[in-house]
């Protein structure tokens, strides 16, 4: 077999600095939604040509489930660490599937290969290996089918539940979490589809087992009974941070509130974990805990860089605060944040998601964020495709006046007539939630499409706005 050569010289390079992107922090604080922002090129490769001993391996471009077209159908990798390839790589063989992340601000990639998450840095017409991320198998421990599987639901603005593998669970143990394309930076914790079916005395039991994952399956299976608040209570004090998630999002699915548990989800505002702290905002604006709008302040602030470097943390507590005090100085602060150059005035290289979180988040509080309308309108010229679209939506949803409403509808009608398929359906969804009306027309031509997803979606809004 011919292989094209490759340079002798490994260099090691250090893991990045948090200035530079989500992936420089461990994995347990993102989302795959997340990493599919800062790398939204995603092809599916499969093993064509390889010589272990030097480290080359030849693969070829199966299909793009995200982002741009390669310019080749040839991605080479240089699999040497240390002069030769590391042993857990050595056993792959021709026709294995790997999925690789591209695109990202510094032009590294990040791969998964069977049972291996690595990443690599351009070298010439070759991408070199640097290191294993075995925290990444903390938000996605799956195989690299399954992760196609998974890309391909949330490119459709789906929601995909996965398995993961936090640090202090068993190598064979796994959690399930879902993620969702219109809420990417949320992590829920759910039961696997195919889970056991206990009764509660079985689930009381295992809620104090010595294993996190039984300990947290039975916090989800509880939170849906009558009567869980005291044992969701004491899911909050755990030491491990999925059943605490488990807890907090349990209890705040709840069909009502005892001043106990608006107390702890107060106190969750300032747990150690950044999904935590989130849905601990968003329990006390489901339970309407309008005497906790200064402990919402305070959840604002900056906690550290990894809580706050892309403050979504903090961003449910501002939209907790626009909807519990609306026409206050509290929610005056709330849309000053929302307003910052960290959310959406933020212009950060790796800004992944901060503006259309921002604009998206508005929009759902409705006057509430009508002093943020001039820079909602401003947005609807953003770069970002997704920025805009949202903000769009943002604008109609507040109340903007004529030519504003008229601007934004302009911006979706045109998104809805353009190619990419998740931008499409951002835009038919915003046009739905807007009720913007003069989309009608380009709505009809999806009907007489050939795609399917895009009929589907288009005749659920028709539908809407035609009450």
């Amino acid at each position: 077999m011919r292989i094209l050569p490759v340079f002798a010289l490994v260099f090691v390079i250090a893991v990045p600095t948090h200035s530079l992107a989500y992936i420089a922090v461990d994995a347990s604080r993102l989302t795959l939604c997340e990493v599919m922002l800062e790398f939204p090129d995603v092809w599916l490769l499969k093993l064509d040509k390889w010589s272990s001993e030097k480290g080359a391996y030849l693969f070829t471009v199966e299909e793009v489930l995200a982002g741009r077209k390669p310019e080749s159908k040839v991605v080479r990798l240089h699999l040497h660490a240390d002069g030769k390839t590391p042993e857990r790589l050595a056993s792959l063989k021709k026709g294995d599937i790997c999925i690789a992340f591209f695109g990202s601000p510094d032009n590294r990639a990040l791969m998964l290969t069977p049972d291996n998450w690595f990443l690599t840095r351009p070298d010439q017409e070759w991408f070199r290996f640097v290191q294993f991320r075995d925290d990444f198998r903390q938000l996605f421990a799956g195989s690299p089918d399954e992760l196609a599987r998974t890309i391909r639901i949330l490119r459709q603005c789906g929601a995909a539940t996965v398995p993961v593998h936090p640090s202090g669970t068993g190598a064979k143990e796994r959690l399930f979490v879902r993620y969702d394309a219109m809420f990417p930076h949320r992590r829920w914790p759910v039961l696997p589809m195919n889970a056991t079916r206990r009764d509660p005395q079985e689930w009381e039991r295992l809620a104090d087992s010595q294993s996190v994952v039984e300990r947290q399956q039975a916090l989800i299976a509880l939170a849906s009974r009558p009567g869980s608040e005291s044992r969701l209570i004491k899911g909050l004090t755990d030491t491990h941070a999925e059943v605490r998630l488990a807890a907090v999002v349990g209890l705040a699915t709840q069909a009502s509130w005892s001043r106990a548990a608006i107390g702890q989800l107060v106190a969750a505002l300032k747990d150690g974990d950044r999904f935590v702290c989130a849905f601990a905002a968003w329990g006390l604006g489901r339970a309407n805990a309008k005497d906790h709008v200064d402990d919402l302040l305070d959840a604002l602030g900056d906690r550290n860089y990894d809580h706050d470097f892309r403050p979504h943390r903090a961003a449910e507590a501002a939209e907790a605060i626009l909807k519990l005090s609306p026409n206050s100085p509290a929610a005056d602060r709330a849309v000053e944040f929302f307003l910052s150059d960290r959310m959406l005035r933020d212009q950060r290289i790796d800004s992944e998601g901060t503006r259309t979180a921002a604009a998206r988040t508005l929009g759902r509080s409705g006057i509430a964020a009508k002093k943020a309308l001039p820079e909602l309108v401003k947005r609807l010229k953003d770069p970002l495709p997704e920025t805009r679209i949202a903000a769009a939506e943002a604008v109609c949803l507040i109340g903007g006046d004529i030519t504003q409403r008229e601007k934004a509808e302009a911006v979706l009608r045109a998104e809805i007539d353009q190619p990419e398929l998740m931008r499409r359906i951002l835009a038919i969804r915003a046009a739905g939630a807007a009720r913007a009306t003069t989309t009608v027309v380009a709505l009809r031509k999806l009907l007489d499409g050939d795609e399917a997803i895009l009929q589907r979606e288009a005749k659920q809004v028709l539908l809407q706005l035609m009450r």
